[in-house]
């Protein structure tokens, strides 16, 4: 899901599909992918099962291949591409150049914000922002298996034991917040969506500083800053929240 709120996704065929929410409906799009990004803006790229590179191009409308090989990849916006390679290299996408920079360092996974704002964890599980004025990553005290990035302030985690942990730029380090996730989901604005071992879905209340329920039952959920919320149940069912 992209800041704006627009959907894309992928089923097991690879096949890909874009919600039209005017008329409530899929459309398929030529293709095959196995991974899809969306950034602000509308930004959408896509990698295939032989890990070539993709970047949807509205005017065509189809895919320009770009040239790379990755096994991951993250869009903040047009301007902020990220990916890593099966080597767990990591690259940035140059505008400029229409190429890939190799950025120092090694990650295993990897988090872009609407903002640019870009996070990692590695595969000792380390954290990692990365600087854009010495164009380095900075270490963070922790360990996490997974990290969520709406933006700059708001940068989310789960360790391998399901606690959940929010960045606080100020200390600066991770507060621990009350609760046990298995995914969870951070928009720009900072709302925050997640789900547990059971399925249970959980949304978190700024106000009260706790998680509130939601009815319902996923294994997978995404949050757009325009309050959109969509998720996929174990199924493969597509849902939104009314």
């Amino acid at each position: 899901m992209g800041v704006d709120g627009s959907v894309w996704g992928i089923n097991a065929a690879q096949q890909i599909y874009s919600f039209n929410a005017r008329t409530q409906s899929w459309n398929q799009v030529p293709g095959l992918l196995t991974q899809i990004a969306v950034g602000f803006g509308g930004a959408v790229w896509g990698i295939n099962s032989v890990q070539q590179v993709f970047r949807f191009n509205p005017q065509t409308p189809g895919w320009d291949q770009i040239p790379g090989a990755l096994c991951q990849i993250a869009v903040g916006s047009a301007y902020a591409v990220w990916g890593l390679n099966a080597q767990n290299e990591i690259f940035e996408y140059s505008s400029p150049t229409q190429g890939w920079n190799r950025i120092p360092g090694a990650l295993s996974q990897i988090a872009v914000g609407a903002d640019g704002s870009v996070w990692g964890i590695n595969s000792a599980q380390e954290i990692f922002s990365f600087n854009p004025q010495t164009r380095s990553w900075n270490q963070i005290p922790g360990l996490l298996t997974q990290i969520a990035v709406g933006s700059a302030t708001a940068v989310w985690g789960i360790n391998a034991a399901g606690q959940i942990f929010r960045y606080n730029s100020q200390t600066p380090g991770w507060d621990q917040i009350p609760g046990q996730l298995t995914q969870i989901a951070v928009a720009y604005d900072g709302v925050v969506w997640g789900v547990n071992s059971a399925q249970e879905i959980f949304t978190y209340d700024t106000q009260t500083q706790r998680w509130d329920q939601v009815q319902g039952s996923l294994t997978q959920i995404a949050v757009g800053s325009d309050g959109t919320v969509w998720g996929i149940n174990s199924s493969q069912q597509v849902f939104q929240l009314q």
